[in-house]
């Protein structure tokens, strides 16, 4: 993922005040900001996405991937309906957008999606709106998708929950994994529903340099912190990893949770190692309910405290004679 960075004497007045109101400085800031944007472009299959900020009669906007910024004024304003998030084709744009500046230079667009990052108290975080060609995916994904990446942006500038959304506020124990894994596991075979599972590891190429329980702590906070839907569930998974568990969660849905986890958390990366003497990296792992045995061997060295449990039997399995 691309660390884009904006040049603080290149940047208006709008992206200084919001970067200063996040407590942030311009550059950790924009990486932020346009590392959301190229996740909601990429997951949504759009080719342009915007930040767009409203202020009294005018919208700013902060465009990836050209990383410019515009200030328009139009009647048909796109923070209009952003609120709970919309989908427009060709001619709903026409129709709802008509004569907005930015909107009418795309020649080639054909759909337009846009979604409210999630609000906090006294923090202005804007709105994620993108522009597409072609078949664009089913709108309720699209949507999907947009949500995803603005509720990760919003615990990335505030990092503190979002009013409204259901999050885990805390790391949970390996114990507390294992029980919640057996639960759904049972749960997924039951239903024939999709269970994701990932590993996140925090890897040294220094083993006197390797991660410290406080590190990898900090990470996995934070990671919990991310997930925002209902039932997903994270935590430590031996010295120097992360277990996050993904009910309902398909292959592609858990990719795409990865991607977006690995995007975030990188600037956190990147703010711990600049005060080691040996750099941390960050690893993270894809696999499934029928895979999860392999989550030691993918990165936590099997131990007592690491080895996976023994898979639950499915609902219809007869039960053993003791």
């Amino acid at each position: 993922m691309p660390q884009h960075q904006l040049v603080s004497d290149a940047a208006p007045e709008w992206v200084a005040q919001l970067a200063n109101d996040h407590g942030l400085g311009l550059v950790p800031w924009s990486r932020l900001v346009c590392q959301a944007l190229q996740l909601a472009a990429e997951a949504s299959q759009a080719k342009i996405a915007a930040l767009v900020v409203a202020d009294r009669q005018v919208e700013h906007l902060l465009v990836w991937p050209q990383l410019n910024f515009l200030t328009v004024k139009a009647k048909n304003r796109l923070a209009a309906g952003l609120a709970q998030g919309f989908f427009y084709n060709r001619e709903e744009m026409r129709l709802s957008l008509q004569g907005h500046p930015w909107i009418g230079r795309q020649s080639s667009i054909s759909w337009c999606a846009g979604r409210a990052v999630p609000a906090v108290p006294g923090c202005e975080l804007g709105s994620i709106v993108v522009l597409g060609s072609g078949t664009p995916m089913a709108p309720p994904l699209v949507q999907e998708r947009l949500r995803a990446a603005t509720s990760l942006l919003a615990a990335a500038l505030t990092g503190r929950p979002a009013s409204g959304e259901q999050q885990g506020s805390a790391l949970m124990s390996r114990r507390e994994f294992d029980l919640q894994l057996s639960r759904e596991t049972r749960r997924s075979e039951r239903s024939n529903q999709p269970l994701g599972i990932l590993l996140a590891t925090l890897t040294s190429k220094s083993r006197k340099h390797a991660a410290s329980d406080a590190e990898v702590q900090e990470i996995g906070e934070a990671v919990a912190r991310l997930l925002r839907r209902g039932g997903d569930f994270a935590a430590r998974y031996g010295s120097r990893s992360i277990a996050i568990l993904l009910p309902d969660s398909d292959k592609n849905t858990t990719a795409g949770t990865a991607s977006m986890l690995d995007a975030v958390i990188a600037p956190l990366i990147a703010a711990i190692n600049a005060e080691r003497p040996a750099p941390l990296g960050f690893k993270l792992v894809t696999t499934s309910v029928r895979g999860y045995g392999s989550l030691a061997a993918a990165g936590e060295p099997e131990g007592p405290e690491t080895r996976p449990p023994p898979r639950p039997a499915a609902a219809n399995d007869a039960p053993r004679a003791h």
